[in-house]
């Protein structure tokens, strides 16, 4: 009753020739009542939700859309042969970035080649991956990872191992254009990653140049530094104003 009260104003109108306080909690049970009534009817009313497993043709007949499909112990055999049929490119992230060492354990039940990378850090962190020879394709975030310099590093280090690299890039347009340079410099790269919020207008508008796949491509800025500023609208938006009397 007490959160009732909390978040909601009511307004309670009682017929009573004496209002007294047992009259008045009895009024107000009455009310809450009646509102968990009305609500436990409009769930009865609604199309029952389904649950448990279910196919990616039931998800969609349910508007849900598929972004992620959690892989566990027994389903993972179901999910490399459905995988396979649809020539999936890569399983990325199959586990927790926190237990790098699952990842030698899935790479011997799956033939889909292992991607991950974007919450690992430095060489270090990345070298407990490569090393056990599990993972095809890294992917770095250049702006977790430590930097340009720390992520060309990691790059090599990955080449050592025969291993590709798809940059993670999910940021501004300042992102955008040092995954792109970066990518240009190394000899194991795969593929690049376009965010889809990349073609947002208001993520555009943070930097001067805009650089969008064309047939599939994408063109390697020849201006200097990263071959991106920030706009005018990105440096207004920052600048902090301090007036001191």
């Amino acid at each position: 009753m007490q959160e009732e009260v909390e978040n909601r104003a009511v307004t309670l109108v009682i017929s009573a020739t004496k209002l007294t306080g047992r009259l008045l909690k009895a009024a107000i049970l009455k009310y809450l009542a009646s509102r968990k009534e009305k609500r436990l009817q409009k769930a009865r009313a609604a199309p029952e939700k389904p649950t448990g497993k279910q196919t990616v043709k039931q998800l969609i007949g349910q508007n849900q859309g598929v972004s992620n499909i959690e892989i566990n112990d027994p389903s993972i055999r179901d999910f490399e042969r459905i995988a396979r049929k649809y020539g999936v490119l890569m399983i990325e992230e199959a586990t927790s970035n926190f237990n790098p060492a699952l990842y030698g354990e899935i790479a011997r039940r799956v033939e889909t080649p292992l991607a991950t990378g974007e919450r690992f850090h430095t060489r270090w962190g990345f070298e407990q991956l490569l090393k056990q020879g599990a993972i095809s394709v890294i992917q770095p975030d250049i702006t977790n990872c430590g930097g340009l310099s720390e992520a060309k590093k990691i790059c090599d280090l990955a080449h050592i191992y025969d291993v590709r690299v798809q940059c993670h890039v999910a940021g501004t347009p300042i992102a955008e254009a040092a995954a792109i340079q970066l990518e240009a410099a190394i000899p194991n790269f795969y593929i690049h990653e376009t965010y889809h919020m990349a073609a947002h207008p208001d993520c555009v508008s943070y930097g001067k140049y805009a650089y969008v796949p064309e047939n599939g491509y994408l063109t390697v800025p020849d201006l200097p530094g990263l071959g991106q500023e920030l706009s005018d609208k990105a440096m207004a938006e920052s600048l902090g104003h301090i007036e001191v009397r």
